[in-house]
């Protein structure tokens, strides 16, 4: 009976053996990318690249191979961040940038048919290659000990007798001894198998095992605590309502200008979140998420209203102008 604990190690197994040089200029990271895979239920490639310390460029090809034969299954996921702009008093405002982030994981039901077809092709083409060395390659004339490929030889052919004759003392050509590269030959297939012995039996004991299924993206984003949890894919489900901003008058020549106040401390009547901030995702945040969350509204929505106090106060003191210049006769 296998557990999940067998695929790990099948995928460990299959990684030493068969993807040690793969794919070309790895330069033997994949055994590093696949044993840190099966460690981990989904992996942000960022973070993988920095855990590992290998160039993105370099994962990013390695991930590209694994994903062809089949081994990891990836995901891009687009966020949404609000940051705030501070170009000026009058033009300060919320901008949202797009960040799209890719994340992988094993694929253990995919990979374990991938490792047994890899493993059942190396052994076939070894064995063809078994069979060719078997065949008669070349042919010789002992007394002149000319040599004479296979496919000369059959211009070599008698018609009296099922010999090949040599052209210069028509002595029969003696089938030049293959036998040595066939025991190379077969001395290579024997090492892979004693080799790949502990991977067969493996493979063999899995065969009608299920594989452990991967998790949805989502609910393992879900799942996890992202030191990374941004504004915009969580909902909470209130906040700290804020008073509104208090405004004076000044007397002289700037009456009628309020003055800019803080905003003063918020009661603890809550309220449902502003609509830009909920966008799907449910995520209960922690006391410190919360306060983080809470100040940035207030901020956002005390520099609105600054923003438009000094509007009203330009606008007002502007007609106060023109009034004064109408009562001078301008």
């Amino acid at each position: 009976m296998g557990t999940p604990d067998d695929f790990s190690q099948l995928v460990k197994l299959a990684a030493r053996a068969l993807y040690l040089d793969l794919p070309a200029g790895s330069a033997g990271k994949t055994i590093d990318v696949l044993d840190a895979l099966t460690s981990h239920q989904w992996v942000r490639e960022k973070n993988l690249s920095k855990e590992l310390k290998i160039n993105a460029k370099q994962l990013n090809s390695i991930l590209d191979f694994l994903e062809e034969e089949e081994l990891i299954q990836r995901e891009i996921k687009v966020n949404f961040k609000r940051q705030k702009t501070t170009h000026g008093a009058l033009s300060a405002g919320v901008q949202e940038v797009i960040r799209p982030n890719s994340y992988c994981c094993l694929d253990y039901a995919k990979a374990y048919h991938a490792v047994r077809y890899r493993l059942n092709t190396i052994t076939k083409k070894l064995k063809s290659d078994m069979k060719n060395q078997n065949m008669v390659q070349e042919y010789m004339c002992p007394k002149c000990e000319i040599r004479y490929s296979a496919l000369d030889a059959t211009y070599l052919a008698s018609v009296t007798d099922e010999h090949f004759h040599c052209e210069r003392c028509c002595g029969n050509l003696l089938a030049v001894d293959s036998e040595r590269g066939y025991k190379n030959s077969l001395e290579k297939l024997q090492k892979m198998k004693e080799d790949l012995k502990p991977l067969s039996l493996l493979i063999e004991k899995l065969m009608d095992v299920a594989a452990p299924k991967a998790v949805a993206l989502n609910q393992w984003r879900k799942s996890v605590t992202d030191k990374n949890v941004r504004v915009d894919i969580v909902t909470p489900n209130a906040l700290v309502e804020p008073t509104n901003v208090a405004s004076s008058t000044a007397g002289g020549a700037s009456k009628g200008m309020p003055s800019l106040l803080k905003s003063p401390k918020p009661l603890n009547k809550l309220r449902d979140l502003p609509s830009w901030i909920v966008r799907g995702g449910d995520v209960h945040l922690t006391d410190e998420q919360r306060k983080i969350l809470n100040e940035s509204v207030l901020d956002v929505e005390a520099m609105d209203h600054r923003k438009q106090l000094s509007c009203d106060a330009m606008q007002e003191a502007s007609q106060v102008g023109i009034k004064r210049k109408q009562g001078n006769g301008v």
